[in-house]
């Protein structure tokens, strides 16, 4: 059904026209808040040669049979899978943002310093308390990487966006959570849509090419992200205080 502009308008105000967040550790805000964010700007990119050569090293450890596990929620991960997780995490160029408040929660108590960081520290600080032999240049490799990891490790902070900003309008929309017929999807399984963030004239655009009921359930229980691809100036940025 084709809604009015005075439908429109009042749905936009309730769910577009919001603050939009993300989590983000403590050591970061200064460049933030001076530079804005760059997703093309990668804050890892002088330490990734020694984190691939750390991903290598647990790799040929499960090839002989030892693999570095632990626990994540209800689930057991290896080493392996941690490698392969923040591999993908380094060659991303975009950043999320998200509303759910469980989202928001979990990056504040559990990924302290950063998801990357955090997922370092905990593979070498498991890799250092198993009984592994390991050469003396590899030694030097895991503590190297345990150290810095370390001193990455910090208080997060939450900063926000109004979603109204035309920045949100290249982004894509990536559902999450659990759909009407309750079968739960990983993030990483969900499926992309054209962002209705940004102006009123991009919702407007994107209602009436979609219909609202596509974005409906997501946008009123906050099971979603906004995968960000574009640079976010600084003046558009806030911290939460």
């Amino acid at each position: 059904m084709v809604k009015s502009e005075k439908e429109l308008l009042s749905l936009y105000k309730k769910y577009i026209h919001r603050p939009v967040y993300r989590v983000v550790p403590s050591w970061s805000i200064k460049n933030i808040i001076k530079n804005g964010i760059n997703p093309e700007k990668n804050p890892y990119e002088k330490i990734k040669s020694k984190l691939f050569m750390l991903f290598q090293l647990v790799k040929n450890l499960e090839s002989k049979g030892i693999v570095i596990s632990f626990q994540r929620g209800p689930r057991i991960i290896t080493g392996g899978f941690t490698a392969d997780e923040i591999y993908n995490d380094l060659n991303k160029k975009y950043i999320d943002f998200c509303i759910s408040d469980e989202q928001i929660r979990y990056y504040l108590s559990v990924i302290k310093g950063g998801a990357i960081p955090a997922a370092i520290k905990r593979l070498t600080d498991n890799m250092l308390s198993e009984d592994i032999s390991f050469s003396k240049k590899e030694l030097k490799l895991v503590k190297e990487l345990n150290k810095w990891s370390n001193s990455l490790i910090s208080e997060n902070k939450i900063i926000f966006v109004n979603g109204s900003s035309k920045v949100f309008e290249n982004a894509l929309f990536k559902l999450s959570g659990r759909s009407k017929n309750k079968i739960r999807k990983k993030f990483s399984q969900g499926k992309y849509l054209e962002s209705p963030f940004g102006s009123f004239e991009h919702f407007k655009k994107i209602i009436e090419k979609y219909g609202f009921r596509k974005y409906s359930y997501s946008l009123r229980k906050n099971k979603f992200y906004l995968r960000v691809k574009d640079r976010i100036s600084k003046g558009e940025i806030k911290l939460l205080k």
